[in-house]
């Protein structure tokens, strides 16, 4: 810097020895008007000699975060890349501080062109051959199940519950072809929890809704490889609730995806024991849809005997509507049994398991269309009932020691196996069976959930007395 000043200097001692013949006021101009060219001359040597420390503009690649909206976090993190590596030129001096200040930029304008979310579609390269319902496969630490064109999930509105069909509120995945699903949110309840959020995984690019919609058409599939894509849904009371799309050779199946693996596990292998103690008895969906002939709970033979059975076939059409889907009607079903019977501890304590039976009454008086207490072989025939006066087919199976039922939901191509009698919430303890005690359970823990396999046989209304008078039973 002394060596710029010094050759300003000696320029003005030249100028000086040149106009001595000037007046004192034009002699002061002169040296003003040289001392300012003077300054910018030395200004611009100044500028270039020191250029070499300075980031240039040419040659740098602007990049912008149109993929994901830049977060304090990752500003930082993209400043020290930058000063350590791309912006730093190779012939900055060792002495010369690194840590240079970025040019501050003005903040992009406001766009309304939506966020592209990165792809993240979970490639599988084994073939599987022949899935179906039935079929589990493990993916990390959870399990992909009930492969098929349809699927659901649900959950309950009060209780800590997860069940793979429908609840009171969730959402079912339709397969539509090898590119589109649809997603239909659905609240049973009267809760009113909708959806705030839909995210699907999409190898072209991940699908994203935070609008609140009846139904989500997601496509892209037919671009991805064999593999799984995650759909979540995020309701209005913070849930989450999460199924997926499962492909493999152009085909999609709707797939319910469960860490609870043993639970999910559980639900195949009693699903497939039922199957197998069907098949065993040549039982179809097709047998298992008529009312007539069943007498429940006994076949009435003698004056004032009578039955329940068309009680429950008219009351179905009380509890549901005709145009509800099979599996809302299923549910329904469920609440109703759960919430309007009790299991009936005292008759149990009798050593029987039925007042008309304790009391020798078959007119109806002590059945449970009137007293509302019974035990299970009452909540899975009554179940059964209800279902199949809708045409949904559905059948009582046991174990000789317990009773649970099992419903055919259509769209779901599935048996649902749903043990009522574990979920009932109240309890009667005296022989006054008005007098209820409620029971410490969960809503919806054993819809689509047993706890066994052993079953035994399959029947429904009173099995003994149709074979005894030569109505067709199940063998």
């Amino acid at each position: 810097m002394n060596s710029h000043f010094f050759i300003i200097d000696e320029q003005r001692k030249k100028i000086k020895k040149e106009q001595e013949g000037l007046d004192r006021s034009d002699k002061n101009l002169s040296l003003i008007k040289w001392f300012v060219l003077g300054s910018i001359f030395g200004l611009i040597v100044t500028f270039l000699t020191s250029c070499g420390s300075v980031p240039t503009l040419e040659g740098t690649e602007t990049v912008q975060t149109v993929e994901e909206p830049v977060t304090e976090e990752s500003a930082t993190e993209e400043t020290a890349q930058n000063q350590s590596t791309e912006t730093i030129p190779e012939t900055v001096p060792e002495s010369e501080p690194t840590n240079v200040p970025l040019v501050e930029t003005a903040e992009p304008a406001e766009t309304t062109e939506p966020v592209v979310v990165d792809a993240t579609w979970h490639e599988s390269t084994k073939l599987h051959d022949g899935l179906n319902v039935n079929s589990a496969l493990k993916f990390e630490d959870r399990l992909i199940w009930n492969f098929s064109d349809c699927t659901a999930i649900g959950k309950s509105a009060t209780e800590d519950i997860v069940t793979a069909t429908e609840a009171d509120y969730g959402f079912i995945i339709r397969v539509i072809d090898n590119d589109t699903v649809i997603v239909d949110p659905y609240d049973n309840s009267n809760t009113n929890i909708v959806p705030v959020a839909v995210t699907a995984e999409v190898a072209s690019g991940d699908y994203e809704s935070t609008e609140t919609s009846d139904t989500y058409e997601i496509t892209g599939y037919a671009d991805c490889t064999n593999g799984l894509g995650i759909i979540k849904v995020t309701f209005s009371d913070d849930i989450i609730l999460t199924a997926g799309v499962f492909k493999e050779n152009d085909r999609l199946y709707a797939v319910n995806i469960n860490k609870n693996t043993a639970k999910a596990t559980r639900i195949i292998n009693c699903r497939l024991a039922f199957e197998s103690l069907m098949d065993k008895a040549g039982i179809t969906e097709a047998d298992a849809v008529y009312t007539d002939p069943i007498y429940y709970p006994i076949v009435p033979i003698n004056p004032g005997e009578t039955t329940d059975t068309a009680y429950w076939v008219k009351e179905s059409s009380n509890i549901v509507e005709s145009d509800w889907s099979d599996a809302r009607k299923v549910m329904a079903f469920y609440n109703y049994i759960i919430d309007n019977f009790a299991y009936d501890k005292w008759i149990v304590s009798k050593g029987e398991h039925s007042r008309w039976l304790y009391y020798n009454d078959f007119t109806g008086k002590y059945y449970i269309s009137q007293t509302h207490v019974g035990v299970c072989e009452d909540f899975s025939q009554v179940f059964a009932i209800l279902c199949r006066a809708q045409g949904i087919p559905a059948l009582e199976i046991h174990n000789g020691k317990h009773a649970m039922a099992a419903v055919y939901v259509e769209d779901y191509g599935r048996w649902i196996l749903v043990d009522t009698t574990a979920d009932i919430m109240h309890d009667a303890y005296q022989e006054d069976y008005t007098v209820w005690t409620d029971a410490d359970v969960k809503r919806y823990a054993h819809l689509n959930d047993v706890s066994n396999t052993d079953f035994e046989g399959i029947s429904i209304g009173n099995y003994e007395d149709m074979k005894n008078f030569g109505i067709p039973t199940y063998d």
